[in-house]
């Protein structure tokens, strides 16, 4: 089931996730997990400082992954609700697959 615990279940620190997009398939600079707790995942870019993604973020875009995938439900629409979506877009693809 796809959850914020469970998403955190299945990462480790230093893990490194690499950017994907519906649309594009993997592109761009892969990302590292730097932190994980039950309130908010940390994630290092390339070139970039830590980024602190709250758990609230991940929920919205669980809320309509599946509309992401069928194309039903267009990036822009989570960008407007988290500027972390390039991350959790690239997470969710990496533990759960399209």
């Amino acid at each position: 089931m796809m959850s914020f615990l469970n998403i955190i279940s299945h990462l480790k620190e230093n893990e490194v996730i690499r950017n994907w997009t519906q649309q594009r398939g993997y592109i761009g600079d892969p990302f590292v997990v730097v932190g994980v707790s039950d309130f908010a995942i940390i994630v290092k870019p390339l070139n970039a400082q830590e980024q602190r993604i709250p758990k609230g973020d991940f929920e919205h875009v669980i809320s309509v992954w599946r509309g992401y995938l069928k194309g039903n439900v267009q990036r822009q629409e989570i960008r407007d609700n988290t500027r972390f979506s390039k991350y959790i877009i690239s997470i969710l693809h990496h533990i759960y697959g399209s």
